[in-house]
């Protein structure tokens, strides 16, 4: 052997060494690297019989591009389990691959980091029965991957695990899974179809982002979390129901959805995200749950389709850009409990004709209706305390309605062409003409 090649099998030993320590994983004081003409130098442990790469049984049955598989493997510990993990393979990775349920009588318990990331050729996973985990990555960017068999043993589906299978079309989760994590299937460009189980409890950040073909999703009553970005860019679902324990909707959850046409929210929800439905251009019709305090930054806007909302009492805040740039909304019930309309809240609702606010209502934030180009009755309650700039700028303000107590630093930020002051005992006048000279 060469110095080059003793240069190249020392590097690789301490590389090895450091990636198993690093993962958590204990190796053997001594490694032994395999190798074949077609094969690249696999670091394994040691400790014979359980970690050099073994040959997993083959189902004679199986078609012949099912060939037998040589698995690079690895201990596998956690606290309350041990058995392998499968790290690689031997040799060219097979069109079907059967991930077995043992190696030499050892369990199979996860398929590690990027073990098969790449493997342009892999249609078909089947994973038998005790394996828990399919780790970070590990079947990433298998772009001709066409199905996916899982077990009923399997709990969690690490970070972008399957993302970027392009060939994938229908996934179908056991029961028993709880977690599937962020990208795990990012970008899926041929998915359509997603079943998920009773058990799932925590849907990860960007998990289904950019899967243009789904269609048909149904999530479990249970689920607790849908992470940001989980469903963005699904332009083909026309529909979701949202599991009735929802407690987290993330941030831009659904944004650019543009099949929705409906959406009700649940009753354990008490905050939606920012830009969770931003650019629905579908959705024409939002039923809020009664417990609902926070619909957040940019929610809704751009979903240019929303013609009426009646707001729950629960909802105190209305965030910046919330419903931005609806341009079709026309009427507006108000939350009795609402406090606070965020800075640039219904910027831009060129349909919105008139507002009554509640009296609850203590500050309207800046730009918050400038531009609502058709906003001409507005009638203004004495708990408002602040008004910010260009708050109503550009809009017509034909007539309105200020409480006699409303404080005069904040009437003074009301544009008008006609003022009315209304008494407390429900007599009303008109102010002098200059009071519409207030305007911004």
């Amino acid at each position: 052997m060469s110095k080059n090649r003793y240069s190249f099998l020392t590097w690789f030993s301490v590389l090895a060494t450091f990636f198993f320590v690093v993962s958590g994983c204990k190796p053997s004081s001594n490694i032994v690297f395999v190798s074949d003409a077609e094969a690249p130098v696999v670091a394994l442990a040691s400790n014979a019989p359980k970690n050099p790469p073994v040959k997993a049984e083959r189902d004679e049955s199986q078609p012949e591009a099912e060939a037998s598989a040589v698995f690079c493997t690895y201990p596998y510990r956690t606290l309350n389990d041990e058995g392998l993990m499968i790290v690689g393979l031997l040799g060219p990775v097979p069109e079907t691959l059967i991930i077995p349920s043992q190696i030499d009588g050892e369990p199979v318990r996860c398929v590690w980091v990027e073990a098969f990331e790449n493997c342009s050729n892999l249609r078909r996973v089947k994973f038998s029965e005790g394996l828990h985990t399919i780790e970070r990555e590990a079947f990433s960017n298998c772009g001709a991957l066409e199905s996916v068999e899982f077990p009923d043993s399997l709990q969690t589906i690490g970070e972008g695990a399957f993302k970027g299978c392009d060939s994938l079309k229908s996934v179908e989760f056991p029961d028993g899974v709880q977690a599937i994590k962020d990208f795990a299937f990012q970008e899926c460009a041929s998915l359509k179809r997603v079943k998920f189980p009773a058990s799932l409890r925590e849907l990860g950040r960007w998990s289904f982002s950019g899967c243009k073909e789904l269609e048909s999703v149904e999530l479990p009553e249970e689920l607790e979390t849908i992470g940001s970005d989980a469903f963005s860019w699904c332009v083909s679902l026309p529909e979701i129901k949202l599991p009735r324990n929802l407690v987290v909707l993330g941030d831009r959850a659904f944004m650019c959805c543009n099949s929705f046409t409906s959406i009700e929210t649940p009753e354990k929800l008490q905050s939606i995200g920012i830009y969770a439905f931003q650019s629905c251009n579908s959705l024409t019709e939002v039923n809020f749950n009664d417990s609902l305090q926070t619909i957040g930054e940019g929610a809704f806007s751009k979903c240019k389709k929303i013609v009426c909302l009646e707001l729950p009492d629960s909802l105190k805040t209305i965030g910046e850009y919330a419903f931005y740039e609806c341009d079709s909304l026309r009427n507006i019930k108000f939350s009795n409990s609402l406090t606070s309309i965020e800075g640039f809240a219904f910027k831009s609702c060129i349909s919105l004709a008139s507002a009554e606010f509640p009296e609850s209502l203590q500050a309207i934030g800046e730009e918050a209706f400038m531009c609502c180009e058709s906003l001409s009755d507005v009638k203004f309650s004495s708990g408002l305390r602040s008004i910010g700039e260009y708050a109503f700028s550009g809009c017509p303000m034909n007539r309105v309605e200020i409480p006699e107590d409303l404080p005069a630093n904040v009437a003074r930020r009301i544009p008008a062409k006609e003022k009315i002051v209304v008494r407390r005992d429900a007599e009303s006048k008109s102010e002098p003409d200059e009071a519409a000279s207030d305007v911004e």
